[in-house]
């Protein structure tokens, strides 16, 4: 039988993701394009410490792979600069091999006795995710679900495609938050990021759709107490110092209810990790979540200590971008500004630590408040990949921790 593998080929692409695990990523690496079970076990090794922010040195694999030390002391080529090359004839491989296994598997289904239809039909899917997975499709096989789109969007002409964040003008410059897209809000500590967000979380949940939130900051607890100040309209500070009336506990208990059906995950780990994230985002999709919100980006561990702050923000940007692609709804993330936007109007090259995050979002939006004291905030539409730009105006109401439009 022909050799469907290259043992050589396999040890350089392991040599390459040991001196750069992301290459894990560029270049779309699994499991599956490794045939030696030696290798297998130290790609998982390899992905394991690199989704855990770990770098991945021979310490630290052979902890994971006690029993491979020999084939891991022969991962020395400096194979990074043909690593792509590698990689390709790798999947070729892959992909002939997964042929032959089908193959035998109709030979065998044949000398079982199936049926002809039953054989078809599995070798028919088996093709199909072939090719969905090659990730290249055919202009003609886009334009029927194009047009459909654009069908509907003529049916319900003005209405709101996407998941409403309950702010009119916004939303209508939006389109609410779409599918596969990257949000970022950003603005300077205490303007209300979090606020917002929960308050257009809130909003989309009320409207009966899934929504997933990672409060990396602050505790689920914390979180629950807001949303029931601005639910009840009770002064979060009175909440806090238990200066309660009678009627506010029924006020209290009344939103309560309300606030129990409503259909909103929260994710309260303290400065999770990318990998975690994205696993538990992924949960959260199969669980039927429509939008997810990440409080907040620089908060999010990824890396080695010694990793530039802004290489490690811009990386993990990136593969939230990815993410939202994936998993095909819209992200939210929240992030900082840096020093030189205080007391300034914000601009994109505010973004705090990296031109990445810019690039990656689909939509940047400000908030803004030339008085810190004032109520009326500004949220400013600067980067809108699918619409316009805009500037438009909310109310910020501290006590009861959230937004509202403008009377």
């Amino acid at each position: 039988m022909r050799k469907l593998d290259k043992p050589d080929f396999e040890r350089a692409v392991l040599s390459a993701l040991k001196s750069d695990p992301l290459l894990l990523d560029k270049y779309q690496v699994s499991e599956d394009l490794f045939e030696t079970s030696a290798h297998k076990a130290i790609f998982r090794a390899i992905q394991d410490l690199a989704e855990k922010g770990q770098k991945p040195d021979d310490v630290a694999i052979a902890d994971l792979v006690p029993n491979y030390l020999s084939v891991l002391a022969e991962l020395t080529l400096p194979a990074v600069a043909n690593v792509a090359h590698y990689v390709a004839e790798l999947r070729r491989l892959a992909e002939l091999r997964r042929l032959r296994r089908m193959g035998q598997w109709v030979q065998d289904a044949v000398e079982h006795g199936r049926g002809a239809e039953e054989i078809k039909e599995k070798v028919d899917k088996a093709f199909t995710r072939m090719v969905t997975e090659s990730g290249v499709v055919k202009l003609g096989d886009l334009l029927m679900g194009a047009l459909e789109e654009v069908e509907e969007s003529y049916k319900n002409k003005g209405a709101v495609t996407g998941v409403e964040c309950g702010f009119g003008l916004l939303d209508r410059c939006l389109d609410g938050f779409q599918g596969s897209l990257m949000y970022v809000i950003a603005a300077r500590p205490s303007i209300g990021k979090t606020a917002l967000a929960l308050t257009m979380a809130l909003h989309a949940a009320k409207k009966g759709r899934v929504v997933g939130f990672f409060s990396c900051e602050m505790s689920a607890a914390q979180l629950v107490k807001r949303v029931i100040a601005g639910e009840s309209r009770i002064d979060m500070g009175r909440i806090g110092a238990g200066f309660l009336s009678p009627g506010d506990f029924h006020r209290l208990t009344e939103a309560a209810g309300k606030l129990h059906e409503r259909p909103l995950l929260v994710d309260d780990t303290a400065n999770p990790t990318l990998s975690y994230i994205k696993a538990r985002a992924r949960q959260m999709k199969r669980m039927g979540v429509e939008l997810i919100f990440v409080d907040y980006l620089t908060l999010i561990k990824y890396g080695h200590e010694k990793m530039a702050p802004h290489e490690r923000v811009g990386l993990i940007s990136k593969q939230l971008k990815e993410l939202a692609r994936e998993l095909d709804i819209p992200v939210v993330v929240l992030s900082q500004l840096n020093r030189e936007a205080e007391g300034q109007r914000p601009r994109l090259d505010h973004l705090r630590q990296s031109g990445q995050v810019e690039e990656d979002a689909d939509v940047v939006m400000f908030l803004h408040r030339e008085d810190r004291g004032a109520s009326e905030t500004e949220v400013i539409v600067a980067k809108n990949r699918q619409g316009p730009t805009g500037e438009f105006r909310l109310v910020f109401l501290p006590a009861y921790v959230r937004f509202e439009n403008e009377a």
